[in-house]
């Protein structure tokens, strides 16, 4: 591999980190951070909505993972068997979050954690793989 083409992994792997240091929070800190965007979002009326905003952060979280990802594996890959390693590799991530987890006061590994974060990384490639082929089309017919 060139050295462009670790470059292009530079996004993914300060993604991990960003989602590494959210994951080091510790159960208040966390929970503080999430209040404070529910409060900014929605009003302290709505703070039962923390659960979800803290499940869609997941989600969101891997879904820039998964683009971040895939983008650079497509190139490694000349387009073709891109998608699955992408996915694997996310879900892989995920996983050993969870799994870090565990040794953060206050927090919890959990499956179903790790099953959003894979579909919002599988939702991140998917848009990914239709924005690509979407302007291969176009390329083709101009």
């Amino acid at each position: 591999m060139n050295k462009k083409l670790y470059l292009a992994y530079l996004p993914a792997a300060a993604w991990m980190v960003v989602i590494f240091l959210f994951s080091s929070q510790t159960s208040d800190e966390s929970t503080a951070v999430s209040d404070f965007f529910t409060n900014i979002i929605f009003g302290e009326i709505l703070e039962q909505l923390t659960v979800i905003i803290r499940k869609s952060a997941h989600f969101i979280e891997y879904f820039i993972l998964g683009a971040a990802v895939y983008i650079p594996t497509r190139r490694i890959f000349k387009e073709k068997r891109t998608v699955l390693p992408s996915l694997g590799w996310c879900a892989f991530y995920a996983a050993t979050d969870e799994f870090h987890q565990f040794f953060v006061e206050g927090r919890a590994g959990r499956i179903t954690d790790v099953l959003i974060d894979s579909c919002g990384a599988a939702l991140g490639i998917a848009v990914c793989v239709i924005v690509f082929a979407l302007w291969g089309k176009r390329r083709l017919s101009q």
